[in-house]
C-alpha cells in the first residue's frame, strides 16, 4: 500500500478547486455576453414595434 503525505492529497484538491472555479467563471462570462446580446436584440425589436404603432390617443379616440 502506498502511503501519501497529508499535504499531497490536499494540494490535489486545491488545484482541482482552482480549475473548477476558472471554468465556472469562464462559463459565467460567456453566458453573460450572450444574455446581453439577446436583451439588446429584444430591446431593438421592441423599439421598432413601438415606432411603427400609432399613438395611444389615436387608438382610444382621445
Amino acid at each position: 500500500m502506498i502511503h501519501q503525505k497529508k499535504g499531497e492529497l490536499e494540494l490535489k484538491y486545491i488545484i482541482l478547486l482552482i480549475l473548477a472555479i476558472i471554468v465556472l467563471i469562464t462559463l459565467a462570462v460567456i453566458f453573460r455576453q450572450q444574455l446581453s446580446n439577446f436583451l439588446e436584440q429584444i430591446t431593438s425589436i421592441s423599439t421598432d414595434i413601438n415606432k411603427s404603432r400609432p399613438p395611444i390617443k389615436d387608438v382610444i379616440g382621445g
